[in-house]
């Protein structure tokens, strides 16, 4: 991984091959605009948030200088510059926060939630303590996968965030010997 840190990105308006995605998550919508084989990349693991186009999205940039990638959030300041190869788990973190601060209303965890049978079950545990690893073996005895991010809370019930299970590296075996996969 690279720590240098590019002197200027390249404004997105002047980049003649660009994309958008427009995503969903929970009331929170967002315009992605970005490299077009950037956000090709991109658009698998967002699939599930994927929508049409929205009236009066969020704008998301994604600046991009050689292997750095940063986003500019509604024309505001510039965030981080991080390495290309993590702007899928960059943006999933901004999105997170991002839609915690657009529902005050609703209870946010960082948790883990499936549905059995009609009812939910969150995992809610620090990162890195195997509430992907649970997850995925909980699917595969037939819950239905709702987030392994963040889960909201409301009076209506819980709201998942709809991402690919994430399962760090050190996890794999242990979902293989759990789901049978």
């Amino acid at each position: 991984m690279s720590s240098a840190r590019p002197a200027t990105g390249r404004p997105l308006r002047d980049n003649p091959v660009t994309s958008t995605l427009h995503l969903r998550c929970h009331d929170y919508v967002v315009a992605l605009t970005g490299e077009a084989a950037l956000l090709a990349r991109l658009e698998p693991i967002f699939v599930d948030l994927a929508v049409g186009s929205a009236s009066e999205p969020h704008v998301w940039e994604i600046e991009a200088v050689q292997a750095h990638v940063r986003l500019v959030i509604d024309d505001g300041e510039a965030g981080t510059w991080v390495n290309r190869e993590f702007a899928a788990s960059h943006i999933t973190a901004a999105l997170s926060m991002a839609v915690i601060a657009a529902e005050p209303w609703r209870l946010h965890f960082h948790a883990a939630a499936v549905v059995d049978a009609g009812r939910a079950l969150l995992l809610s545990a620090p990162s890195g303590s195997g509430k992907s690893t649970l997850t995925c073996a909980l699917v595969a005895a037939g819950a239905r996968y709702c987030s392994d991010e963040s889960v909201a809370v409301d009076g209506d019930g819980i709201v998942g965030y709809p991402k690919p299970i994430s399962v760090k590296s050190s996890g794999i075996d242990t979902v293989e010997q759990l789901t049978g996969l």
